[in-house]
């Protein structure tokens, strides 16, 4: 019997107002457009949250709503919120926008599982080595069941399973950072609201099993 279990997912930067915080508008919009646009019934079984590290500012600037727009992703109702231990505890992945973030969460909450924080590039990239290894390595053989579209239970087997990968060096660590556009001009917000949004849909495609469109 399929499981209903929810699948808890947490974006986290710095201070919650910038990356984090377009990364759960995107999902969320990505989910309810792309991956689930026909079976509405399984958003409620995604929860997409987003936290800071070290938050100051308690509200979104503007920049980071026009960035939203610019790339057809309406904002969300949230004000920034201070990372915390139960929010972790609870998340299935933890996916921060940079390994400062990642160290941050492993030092300052030592009980929490390590396996499940990853840097946003970081998974994404192992998504891209996965599915290529996948490709390569392709023997001509009785093909596997496609997997009942918008199973709960295929995608939560599917993020567990990244808790245990053998994670290879495929970055150094100074090139899985997201780099943080607060502060900047107009374009920047744009470039980095585009490189999470083409990094997520990287993961997504991935725990769904989809191929990217011709």
């Amino acid at each position: 019997m399929e499981s209903r279990q929810a699948v808890n997912l947490c974006y986290v930067c710095s201070g919650n107002i910038a990356r984090s915080y377009m990364a759960e508008a995107i999902t969320r919009c990505l989910l309810k457009n792309k991956y689930l646009a026909n079976e509405k019934d399984l958003l409620g079984q995604f929860n997409i949250r987003s936290a800071g590290t070290f938050v100051i500012i308690k509200s979104i600037p503007r920049s980071t709503i026009a960035a939203l727009h610019k790339i057809d992703v309406p904002p969300i109702i949230s004000k920034p919120v201070q990372i915390g231990q139960n929010q972790i505890r609870h998340s299935d992945l933890v996916l921060t926008m940079a390994d400062a973030h990642r160290t941050n969460i492993i030092k300052n909450y030592p009980n929490i599982d390590q396996k499940k924080v990853f840097t946003l590039l970081e998974l994404a990239n192992i998504m891209l080595y996965l599915e290529s290894e996948k490709i390569y390595r392709r023997k001509p053989k009785k093909m596997e069941p496609k997997r009942p579209l918008g199973t709960i239970g295929y995608v939560r087997q599917r993020v567990e399973a990244l808790q245990n990968i053998n994670r290879e060096v495929l970055l150094t660590t100074d090139r899985l950072d997201i780099l943080d556009p607060f502060g900047k001009s107009a374009k920047i917000y744009l470039e980095v609201a585009k490189k999470i949004k083409d990094n997520i849909i990287i993961i997504f495609n991935y725990l769904f099993d989809t191929r990217p469109e011709e």
